[in-house]
């Protein structure tokens, strides 16, 4: 893992003079955007990064979920067979 340091994250010091709402203002000054046209943006490294995070973690949670579902439906399953 590279320290963000040493990353090579474009960043701006004003705000964007065509940004209208301020989390869009925020993630183009911060490096985790950037406008490659008209309304078309992409995303840059340190937020794909952020996001392949985030899906891992909703991933194991909802592993987690589905563990602890399956496990409480065969035990209740199992002590309640006559």
């Amino acid at each position: 893992m590279m320290k963000q340091s040493k990353m090579l994250i474009p960043t701006l010091r004003e705000m964007p003079s065509d940004a209208q709402v301020i989390s869009h203002a925020l993630m183009v000054r911060a490096g985790y955007v950037r406008q490659v046209s008209a309304g078309i943006y992409a995303y840059m490294p340190l937020a794909n990064r952020a996001i392949e995070k985030f899906k891992t973690i909703m991933r194991e949670e909802f592993e987690k979920m589905v563990r602890l579902k399956c496990w409480r439906q065969r035990f209740f399953d199992s002590r309640f067979v006559a």
